[in-house]
């Protein structure tokens, strides 16, 4: 399976990430980075990322949690927004 994965990493450099982030019609990720920048940034990381992936090194950064209020609940909603890389992946 592992080497599965590592095939299915090295054949598009993450532009089926890319491509599931737009059609989901992403949101910036805490870093403020948009869809149109992600290419850009996967290109130049993603050999590093995949690496860690394939490794099982991969650890990804922190989530922003932010608590939305739910006006039917008596409590709010948490929600964890995490950075623009790690919802590609």
């Amino acid at each position: 399976m592992l080497a599965e994965i590592a095939d299915c990493l090295a054949s598009d450099g993450g532009e089926t990430a890319v491509r599931a982030v737009r059609r989901n019609k992403g949101a910036p990720g805490i870093d403020g980075m948009t869809v149109k920048q992600l290419p850009a940034v996967l290109a130049e990381r993603w050999p590093h990322i995949a690496r860690e992936l394939v490794e099982g090194r991969y650890r990804p950064q922190p989530v922003k949690r932010v608590k939305i209020p739910k006006p039917a609940r008596r409590s709010d909603r948490a929600l964890a927004t995490p950075l623009s890389t790690t919802m590609s992946i």
